[in-house]
């Protein structure tokens, strides 16, 4: 984790505590703390590309952003390919009583992604290129609270939004 930390930040990128899910060639993420739900999310997510269910990284490429597998997963999972999309969506997870979602400013989102980045945002003097590359990755896709339940009808939402924009 650490080498490949430290390689993605060289490289223009990150590794983000995430769930990452590949759906008509689009990639999505789903990141909070630790039982936050990017498990139940992955699990929910049946006919879709995993990425992974616990680390993914991200590299902010031209015009798009890649979020890609990584060996990293939680125990349980039966062996996954290896993968890459173009990111469509970002969302920190909140479990929800109804499913909804709703957009989070720009500074708190920074906020919210630095704190689901593993090591590098612990050396400060990475900060100053790690940021850049954090709003660069926000203006280009967006982030978004999503409310759900421990189901799949996130997904319906998630599709609705991706058509309108």
């Amino acid at each position: 984790r650490i080498v490949l930390s430290y390689g993605l930040y060289d490289k223009g990128g990150f590794l983000f505590h995430s769930a990452g899910i590949v759906q008509n060639s689009n990639g999505y993420l789903f990141f909070g703390k630790s039982g936050s739900g990017k498990t139940t999310v992955a699990h929910n997510s049946s006919g879709y590309a995993i990425l992974s269910d616990d680390l993914v990284g991200v590299r902010p490429m031209q015009d798009r952003v890649i979020a890609f597998s990584t060996p990293f997963w939680n125990p349980g999972w039966a062996r996954q390919q290896k993968g890459q999309a173009p990111v469509s969506g970002i969302y920190r997870l909140v479990k929800s009583p109804r499913v909804f979602i709703e957009p989070i400013r720009e500074s708190l989102a920074v906020s919210e992604i630095i704190s689901s980045i593993p090591i590098v945002p612990m050396n400060p003097e990475f900060c100053d290129r790690l940021i850049p590359t954090v709003q660069s990755v926000i203006t280009r896709v967006g982030v978004n609270y999503l409310f759900f339940t421990k189901d799949n009808t996130f997904w319906s939402l998630i599709i609705q939004e991706a058509s309108k924009g």
